[in-house]
């Protein structure tokens, strides 16, 4: 194999895999407006609230990223279906993507109930420790002391760390794309 053809080769792969910018920067604009919507409570404690889309009583910025998050959830479905559509339509020619969208799906359901379990198994361990040391009643985050949380924390470690390690494992072998992709 020459030089010239190793470079086009090279070349092909490296733009075979070049990512859209704007569709990054627009995942990561929305995600930061719906960060500033789920902090609010926190930024605005000290300010008594009851609608924050109310026009005469609401600050401007409170308003504008209130608004704004009205509309992260239908820009994150647009992002979906493009991407969707990239995949299915690459400059070479259009492809069948039935296949790799559902194997997504069922690899992001899997993801979701995992989660679920360790969410699930999360609720029980704190339900445990509140029967052994007793209802504490915090005033911000439900806890008074942050060794609760240390505690829940490092029993979880053992939970999430083998199936994690076994998933990484089986990613590093496998030969198909959509696995190595996670």
């Amino acid at each position: 194999m020459n030089a010239t053809a190793a470079t086009a080769n090279t070349a092909n792969t490296v733009t075979g895999r070049v990512r859209i910018t704007g569709i990054d920067v627009l995942r990561g604009l929305v995600m930061l407006i719906m960060l500033f919507d789920h902090v609010r409570e926190a930024i605005y404690l000290h300010v008594p609230l009851t609608d924050p889309l109310t026009l005469e009583a609401t600050e401007p910025l409170l308003l504008f990223t209130r608004t704004a998050a009205h509309f992260c959830a239908p820009i994150f479905v647009f992002l979906t279906g493009l991407g969707a559509w990239l995949y299915a339509n690459p400059a070479a020619g259009p492809r069948d993507a039935t296949g790799y969208l559902v194997k997504r799906g069922l690899l992001a359901a899997a993801r979701r109930r995992m989660l679920m379990f360790h969410l699930y198994l999360l609720l029980v361990l704190q339900r445990v420790l509140v029967m052994v040391f007793g209802a504490n009643h915090g005033d911000r985050f439900g806890v008074d002391d942050y060794w609760l949380v240390w505690l829940l924390s490092v029993a979880l470690m053992p939970v999430l760390y083998f199936p994690c390690r076994a998933f990484s494992r089986y990613k590093r072998r496998s030969t198909q794309g959509w696995v190595r992709y996670f």
